[in-house]
């Protein structure tokens, strides 16, 4: 299944710290959900990489060695973080998903929560349903 990129979601920033649930998310997305993909092991990795891919979604673990998952949210959607007008939705792919969906409840930018275990056949699925919803809100927004 690959994904449509005319919804405008093609890139992904993975930020795991776990190196087999990493390449294996990673395996998901690039080769049946057909994204590219930006992979880091630390939070501090990420925010020294992320400036040049641009992501159109961030895919971040909640338990990172270096960082908390929401901190490091928090740093990346900063205006300046990213140099792009809009800063992208987040997503967390957690072992604890009660921490991010009360987080999500209450921080703009937060969209969804994907719990670890997950389904390699389906990540890049609820992925762009996740970012689907989004823009659809998104929408509607921008109109009322």
């Amino acid at each position: 299944m690959s994904v449509s990129k005319e919804d405008g979601l093609s890139r992904v920033l993975l930020v795991e710290d776990d190196r087999d649930v990493r390449a294996i998310a990673e395996l998901a997305l690039v080769d049946l959900g057909g994204f590219e993909v930006l992979t880091c092991a630390t939070g501090a990795e990420a925010l020294r990489k992320v400036d040049g891919f641009q992501p159109d979604i961030l895919l971040l673990d909640l338990a990172l060695p270096d960082m908390d998952g929401l901190d490091l949210a928090e740093a990346l959607v900063q205006p300046d973080a990213l140099q792009v007008v809009s800063p992208p939705p987040v997503v967390f792919l957690t072992a604890r998903p009660e921490r991010a969906e009360q987080a999500a409840e209450t921080q703009p930018g937060i969209i969804g929560v994907l719990a670890k275990p997950f389904d390699p056949m389906t990540l890049a699925g609820a992925l762009q349903s996740l970012w689907l919803t989004w823009k659809r809100d998104q929408g509607r927004r921008s109109r009322g």
